[in-house]
């Protein structure tokens, strides 16, 4: 069996504060790179909801365009109504025109 003297305890622990040394080092990187990444995934997910947004704002945008668009389309229907009757009139007086110059 050896025997073990004070300069090996203290070499031991002076390794052994290296190595303690290294792994608190180790884990701020760690620790630095989990934040970096929340950061990252806080962003995504802002982003994401912004995008959200946007489509909700577009949908409404679209029903109100498809509204309107109804609307124009029942408009152009009703005047078109009306101008077919304004042909039909205009040939009913032209008609009448002509058997009146016969």
């Amino acid at each position: 069996m050896t025997e073990v003297t004070m300069n090996d305890l203290f070499v031991a622990i002076k390794d052994l504060s290296g190595d303690i040394g290294g792994i608190k080092t180790e884990i701020k990187d760690v620790k630095t790179t989990v934040n970096s990444i929340e950061k990252r995934v806080t962003n995504l997910e802002t982003g994401m909801q912004e995008i959200r947004n946007e489509i909700q704002e577009v949908k409404a945008d679209m029903r109100e365009m498809k509204a309107e668009l109804k609307h124009d389309i029942k408009k152009l229907g009703i005047k078109y109504k009306h101008l077919t009757q304004d042909v039909m009139d205009v040939r009913a007086d032209m008609a009448e025109l002509q058997e009146g110059t016969n």
